[in-house]
């Protein structure tokens, strides 16, 4: 067998069946076909092809037979694979050895590293690549198996004490989306244990086309929250046409033909606005409304408590109805009781007694009560 080292000088093959032409030293430069060879391949279509060498690499080349075939043996790293025409090769002149410009072998730029190779990188000319690091030290470590494009697109399995995660991230420098699942026990609170937490600076939609969506909390769990943080201003020139003047911040629940259900089976509900508004002359309103025939009921097996600061109007398109079985109390602190009618006042009663002093003074009760949040809201995010 004849082991040599060669010059790979182009990479194309009209046959194509993975060779390479290369000028082998052994035998005074002269060029030769070099094939391929694959850790393993099934003779259908599974096998490792594609890595063919760089015009201009130093490679090990090998001929079983003296009257047979080249095969291509191994890449070294002897100098940079810059080829200029068919004259001599140029070393480029830069920092990085060639080995160390694959990949940060020795674990520099994570501070886990201890000068020896602790990465394993699989990767092409563009930063497409597969990096399994296992690099420890005390007070570091970066233990991880990379997946990542040329462009910053990446999937990461990291088994780090600190940080015990998967993380798919699009790899944007400025607007970057990734999905992060915590693992089962991190050391610290970088990513909590068995979590989930998605990332995006863009829409996120969850569409389910034929069947149910559920989110659940199970008996161990906590609470479900829902905070829209935007500031209430205007999309701007970033909206879509035709959404520029929707204002941001609100949180919109609908149903186009069914039921909207808010249900608490032994607790309380509140509808509240907390007056924590950041716009001064922002008005807080919370409005029930039906915009077709239909009914607005409040049924309680209790009391119904009604309390306000200011006056308190009824606009009745039709008849009020007032049924009391144990009695109406009427009373005014400070002013008059006025009954103005375009047709009959109708008093009618056992008797009917005009500054008589028997009149009950009214004595509404109304309870106090507040929400788990507090005046502040919802402070966990």
């Amino acid at each position: 067998m004849l082991i040599s080292l060669a010059e790979v000088r182009s990479t194309f093959d009209p046959a194509k069946n993975q060779r390479f032409l290369a000028k082998i030293q052994s035998v005074g430069m002269a060029e030769k076909w070099i094939n391929c060879t694959s850790p393993f391949a099934t003779g259908g279509g599974g096998g490792l092809v594609g890595h063919l060498p760089n015009p201009g690499s130093l490679v090990l080349v090998c001929q079983p037979d003296l009257n047979g075939e080249w095969f291509y043996l191994a890449t070294t790293f002897l100098r940079e694979p810059v080829l200029e025409g068919d004259g001599p090769i140029e070393v480029a002149a830069a920092e990085l050895t060639p080995s160390q410009r694959v990949a940060d072998v020795g674990g520099a730029e994570t501070g886990a590293g201890v000068g020896m190779p602790d990465r394993l990188h699989l990767g092409d000319d563009d930063g497409n690549a597969l990096v399994l690091a296992h690099e420890r030290r005390p007070g570091a470590m970066n233990n991880v198996v990379t997946l990542k494009s040329g462009e910053g697109k990446s999937l990461s399995l990291r088994d780090d004490p600190a940080q015990d995660e998967i993380v798919i991230d699009t790899g944007s420098k400025k607007n970057t989306s990734k999905l992060i699942l915590g693992g089962e026990s991190p050391l610290n609170n970088i990513t909590p244990a068995n979590s989930y937490k998605l990332v995006t600076t863009g829409p996120q939609d969850s569409i389910n086309s034929n069947s149910r969506t559920s989110l659940y909390v199970l008996e161990d769990g906590r609470d479900i929250e829902i905070v829209n943080k935007a500031t209430g201003s205007f999309w701007g020139s970033l909206a879509p046409i035709g959404d520029a003047a929707v204002p941001c911040g609100n949180v919109s629940l609908q149903s186009n033909h069914g039921d909207i259900n808010l249900l608490a089976k032994s607790s309380r509900i509140f509808i509240e606005c907390l007056g924590k508004s950041d716009i001064a002359d922002e008005e807080e309103v919370i409005q029930i409304r039906t915009r077709r025939d239909g009914a607005v009921r409040i049924i309680t097996e209790g009391k119904v408590e009604i309390k306000t600061k200011g006056d308190l109007d009824i606009d009745c398109g039709g008849t009020i109805n007032m049924l009391a079985t144990s009695g109406i109390n009427m009373q005014t602190t400070s002013g008059n009781i006025s009954l103005l009618a375009a047709g009959n006042i109708n008093t009618d009663g056992a008797e009917v007694h005009l500054n008589s002093g028997n009149a009950v003074a009214a004595t509404p009760v109304i309870g106090e009560d507040e929400n788990v949040y507090g005046a502040q809201g919802v402070q966990t995010l």
